[in-house]
């Protein structure tokens, strides 16, 4: 009940065009002045606790060497690259398309990012070869989620920041669930294409193959700086998100010279922007958690379910389709935020392995992100494409039950998500 006023509290406050952040933070005061057995204080030290946290530091960093790689056209090169020798069979132009949604994803940790970084260079590469805009703008969307998964990743380090699950460990969680939903799209890519009669068959050019994988290198080499220094334990998450935006600082203004100078500045005001945002949400989503933990909401869910008596697979079940539904109207960081210091502690008390946990949250989150009405990612793609929302649903539709399947694999299976641990 008091979930559910608290969700109505917030959708009412952000239909009336509130900031996500504040009216998630306000919904919490609210439930605050009505319960006089928790002290008003706890307002000003939820604000600092929420973000007083060594591993948050990674996040602006990692935000800034996004921003700097879609700012460089370091997704022009990988689209180069990829296209350039998946041209052999036909389809192969949407699948590097693919292949570069996933990449990208892949070194800069945010679905939205990725998606704005691809959506333009895509759009216009595919449309030559006969690919319909719906379905080129559902190659960009969909690929784009993948940010969330791959590490680096956002969601990874604010589940880990709120839980205490080491930030390493969830990176390395998420590696292969990443891999596997990104071989599911290019299937599915590769069906929709050969269907359908999309694109065209070219002969390979090495020397073409070979001059693009050199202007792309850059960008090729950075997933295993990240990659490769968190596995060996070379770098924190934190200490290679700052080599991450160096190092895409370096080689996008003074190697590829894509960048100028003077645009820094501009680059480092926006991400610092769009770090703010994020923090707002957490602040807020976590003091709406806490307030909803005090008043033992989370204890109340778990007493709930084990006097249902479910069995683990629908209790997996269950999760994922509340997930999926609040998907529907919050976006993922908002999701995370408020639902993770609830989840938890029921799935845990269930014997459920946290990290396999995280990873199927994050999973959810994922398809949040492609969800009507709230789908970050079908706004982003609509107002680059300029195409109606409608349009880029329809592209998405085809990879929504391959999302499903994805999302079922990494519930049940939890070996795709611990074998590297």
């Amino acid at each position: 009940m008091v979930i559910g006023i608290s969700i109505v509290i917030v959708l009412l406050l952000l239909a009336s065009g509130m900031e996500i952040g504040i009216a998630i933070g306000l919904a919490g005061v609210l439930l605050l002045l009505f319960h006089a057995n928790i002290p008003l204080s706890v307002i000003s030290h939820e604000v600092l606790n929420a973000v007083d946290s060594y591993s948050l530091l990674a996040i602006p960093f990692f935000i800034l060497a996004g921003n700097i790689m879609m700012e460089g056209k370091l997704a022009d090169r990988l689209m180069d690259f990829f296209g350039s020798f998946m041209r052999t069979i036909r389809g192969g132009l949407g699948i590097g398309a693919m292949l570069s949604a996933i990449f990208f994803a892949a070194i800069s940790g945010s679905s939205v990012a990725s998606a704005a970084a691809l959506s333009k260079t895509i759009t216009v590469s595919l449309q030559k070869e006969n690919y319909t805009k719906s379905f080129t703008a559902g190659i960009v969307a969909v690929g784009g989620t993948l940010g969330l998964m791959i590490p680096p990743s956002l969601t990874f380090i604010l589940i880990g920041t709120m839980v205490g699950i080491p930030v390493r460990n969830l990176f390395i969680a998420g590696i292969t669930p990443g891999i596997l939903e990104g071989i599911l799209l290019i299937f599915m890519t590769y069906f929709i294409s050969r269907k359908y009669n999309y694109g065209y068959k070219n002969k390979v050019k090495l020397s073409e193959v070979s001059s693009s994988f050199w202007k792309s290198s850059g960008a090729i080499i950075l997933p295993v700086i990240i990659l490769g220094g968190i596995y060996l334990g070379i770098f924190t998450p934190t200490e290679v998100s700052v080599v991450s935006a160096l190092y895409a600082l370096i080689v996008c203004v003074f190697i590829y010279k894509s960048i100028k100078l003077v645009k820094v500045p501009g680059i480092i005001k926006e991400s610092i922007y769009s770090t703010s945002m994020i923090y707002l949400v957490l602040i807020g989503g976590s003091l709406l958690s806490f307030i909803l933990t005090r008043l033992g909401v989370a204890s109340t869910i778990l007493t709930f379910i084990q006097s249902m008596e479910l069995p683990l697979w629908a209790f997996l079940l269950l999760i994922n389709v509340v997930l999926i539904a609040l998907g529907m109207f919050l976006d993922g960081i908002s999701l995370i935020v408020i639902l993770t210091p609830l989840l938890f502690p029921v799935a845990t008390g269930m014997g459920i392995d946290p990290i396999h946990f995280a990873v199927i949250m994050v999973a959810n989150v994922e398809i949040a992100t492609i969800t009507p009405p709230v789908g970050l990612n079908l706004f982003v793609i609509s107002g680059v494409s300029k195409l109606e929302i409608s349009e880029v649903v329809k592209g998405v539709a085809p990879f929504y039950l391959i999302r499903i399947f994805g999302l079922l694999l990494i519930t049940f299976i939890p070996f795709i998500s611990l074998w590297l641990l």
